[in-house]
C-alpha cells in the first residue's frame, strides 16, 4: 500500500483537522505557541471580536495560561454576557486559578444560558459542593442550605444534597424539613453518617 501524501499543516480545507488525519493542528503544543503570537495581535486588532478574543484565551487555556486567558475574558464577559461559550471558558479560567466563588457565578451564568451543556454543568456542581461545604463552617447556614438546594435541583438524583440539607436542617432546629430531606436522601440512597 502506498504512503498517503502528506500536507502542510497550513492547508484550506476549513477543518482542524489534518487532511491526512494524522492528528489536531490544535492541541499540539508547539502549534499553539507559534499561533499565540498572531491571535494576540488578531484580538489586540479586533477588540470587538467576541470569535478572536475567544480563540486567545483559549490557546491560553490549552497551553496552562490560565492568567493570561483571564484578562481577555474579562474584557469580553463584560462586553458580551450572553455568549455562552465566552461565559463558560471564563468559569472553567477561574476554576483553574482557584477562584471557586467566581467560578461559581460564571458557570452558572453560562448554565442559565445553555442548560444543556454537561461540561459546565458539572463543573458548576463541584463549584456548588465545595461552596456549600465551605458556608457549613460558618455560624449563619443559610448560605450553605441554598447552595445545597441548588445542587438538589442541578443534581436531583443525587443523595448527598438531601443528606446534607437534612443535617443543616437539624442543626438550626427544623425538624420537619430534616426528616423530609432525610427520606429523599434515603430514597435516592444516602449513607446515614455525616
Amino acid at each position: 500500500m502506498a504512503d498517503r501524501p502528506r500536507r502542510p499543516p497550513a492547508f484550506a480545507g476549513g477543518s482542524f483537522l489534518d487532511p491526512c488525519g494524522d492528528h489536531p493542528l490544535y492541541g499540539r503544543a508547539d502549534f499553539l505557541e507559534k499561533a499565540l503570537g498572531h491571535l494576540r495581535r488578531a484580538a489586540e486588532l479586533s477588540p470587538r471580536s467576541p470569535l478572536l478574543q475567544y480563540n486567545l484565551a483559549y490557546t491560553y487555556f490549552q497551553l496552562g495560561r490560565f492568567r493570561e486567558a483571564r484578562s481577555p475574558l474579562e474584557a469580553a464577559t463584560h462586553r458580551w454576557p450572553d455568549l455562552f461559550p465566552l461565559r463558560s471558558l471564563y468559569g472553567n479560567v477561574l476554576w483553574k486559578l482557584g477562584e471557586t466563588m467566581g467560578a461559581y457565578d460564571a458557570l452558572s451564568y453560562a448554565h442559565n444560558l445553555n442548560p444543556d451543556d454537561k461540561p459546565t454543568e458539572e463543573l458548576l456542581y463541584q463549584s456548588i459542593l465545595i461552596l456549600a461545604g465551605q458556608s457549613e463552617n460558618k455560624p449563619a447556614t443559610a448560605d450553605a442550605v441554598r447552595y445545597w438546594k441548588e445542587a438538589a435541583k442541578l443534581r436531583p438524583s443525587q443523595p448527598e444534597p438531601h443528606h446534607r440539607l437534612s443535617l443543616l436542617y437539624a442543626k438550626t432546629g427544623r425538624p420537619q424539613m430534616a426528616r423530609q430531606e432525610q427520606k429523599e436522601a434515603d430514597r435516592l440512597g444516602a449513607p446515614q453518617v455525616p
